[in-house]
């Protein structure tokens, strides 16, 4: 329910979104599928523990995760810079409109 939740939210945004985002959120909704599906099989069958396709299934799952989480680094990485830029503008601006042209400091702490 997380993924479908998480694609959900990211779809109905009203900003436009990265490609690797999508593909990204797409790979963690495919690996819980995955996941949800083999842990039928975990549950209630015996046998599936001893199974090469079960395993199999299993692998590409966690591929799929950790391909994902590592998309999702790497994006943060390299957009890190300029969200920090954006959010210091943010601040900024927030003072600069709670502090009025009368401000004895500009944004300066004092003690």
């Amino acid at each position: 329910f997380e993924a479908i939740a998480m694609v959900w939210s990211r779809m109905r945004g009203e900003k436009q979104y990265h490609p690797f985002l999508i593909a990204a959120d797409a790979l963690f909704a495919t690996g819980s599928t995955i996941e949800v599906v083999l842990s039928y099989f975990y549950v209630f069958d015996s046998t599936a523990d001893f199974s090469v396709d079960i395993a199999a299934f299993n692998t590409l799952a966690q591929s799929l995760w950790v391909i994902c989480a590592l998309i999702y680094i790497a994006f943060t990485l390299k957009t890190r810079p300029a969200m920090k830029a954006d959010t210091l503008k943010e601040t900024r601006n927030d003072r600069k409109a709670t502090e009025g042209p009368d401000s004895f400091c500009d944004g300066a702490v004092t003690y």
